[in-house]
């Protein structure tokens, strides 16, 4: 018996050195990483360090990939993430903190993204925002919050983008505005995720997702915060068409123009506050074309001019108030003639 206990005893320093016990440092000499290597590959429980000396993370690796429940820590001890991976996967409930150790997010991954619902917290506890995501990629309907609880954006995703309709309000409540967005078809989405421990930036999941730009579509208003409608504006395929129209606060129309392609072209009106036309003319690609005439509040003509190409071009008249002619001048390509 006492032979055995001395083989044993003898063989015991032997079988640690066979495990390998790996250990790396920071550059100021404070511990990195320790664990066990079998075949130069991780294995077993592995623990990670801050370069202050304070935990970093600590969880099993099997055959050199994470493994069941892992935790990361700030380096002022509070906990940073809670998580689980499989084959060295992320794979079911996650938790991300504040460094204050507030709850900042949840949700599920699945085969190493985001999938399901998730929530984002502010820091004082109120969430800030929710969602789900289908391999990695918003879907579905999300909703944003402001600090103190109110509905801030409605919005739909499809595989990531934009897609339907989404509305925005203000911290009263109120409809900021409405509007609409279609998918692109050819838009090239990658999901990203660190799968290196030994990098801090590991312990962060991926929130936004860089996409090609969605387009807008349809009709969208936007509105003042006392509920009135601020503008009516129209899209197909991304750019500007149709009918545009603004207003003041009070209800009276601010201006009206309509775009083709992208382009203002057409009749254009401008009004004052009071509702009394302020300016009217044609659009050419953008650019003042034909007659323009400007307004007094009181509805007399202040000016007459000509345009060719956004440049004053044949005769300009000009008035006063009380409805006199005060000058008629001509222009060539934006230039007065004697």
């Amino acid at each position: 018996m006492k032979a055995l206990v001395l083989y044993i005893l003898l063989m015991f320093p032997l079988l640690l050195l066979a495990q390998d016990v790996e250990q790396t440092y920071h550059d100021n000499g404070q511990l990195k990483a320790e664990g066990t290597l079998e075949n130069d590959q991780r294995e077993g429980i592995w623990t990670f360090y801050h370069s202050n000396g304070e935990l970093n993370g600590k969880g099993t690796f099997h055959q050199n990939k994470p493994e069941g429940k892992w935790t990361f820590y700030y380096s002022n001890k509070e906990i940073e993430l809670i998580g689980s991976w499989k084959n060295g996967q992320r794979a079911g409930d996650f938790k991300y903190y504040y460094e204050s150790g507030k709850l900042l997010s949840e949700g599920k991954c699945a085969d190493d993204v985001q999938e399901g619902a998730w929530k984002y917290y502010y820091e004082h506890g109120q969430i800030g925002k929710e969602g789900s995501f289908e391999k990695g990629l918003k879907n579905g309907l999300w909703k944003t919050y402001f600090g103190h609880g109110q509905l801030r954006t409605t919005e739909n995703y499809s595989k990531g983008q934009l897609s339907g309709a989404c509305t925005v309000f203000y911290s009263n409540g109120t409809e900021r505005s409405s509007c609409f967005f279609r998918t692109l078809e050819d838009a090239v989405v990658e999901v990203e995720m660190n799968k290196d421990l030994d990098d801090e930036s590991s312990n962060w999941i991926v929130e936004e997702i860089d996409i090609e730009e969605v387009q807008k579509d349809k009709t969208w208003k936007l509105y003042y915060s006392n509920g009135s409608l601020e503008a009516l504006q129209n899209y197909e395929n991304g750019l500007k068409e149709g009918a545009w129209v603004s207003y003041y606060e009070n209800g009276k129309m601010n201006a009206s123009t309509t775009y083709s392609k992208g382009i203002q072209t057409g009749k254009a009106t401008y009004y004052y506050a009071s509702g009394k036309m302020k300016e009217e003319g044609s659009l050419l690609n953008g650019l003042k074309d034909k007659t323009w005439k400007t307004y007094y509040e009181n509805g007399s003509l202040l000016s007459e001019e000509n345009y060719l190409a956004d440049q004053k071009n044949g005769t300009c008249s000009y008035y006063n108030e009380a409805g006199e002619l005060k000058g008629t001048y001509k222009y060539e390509n934006g230039a007065l003639l004697d």
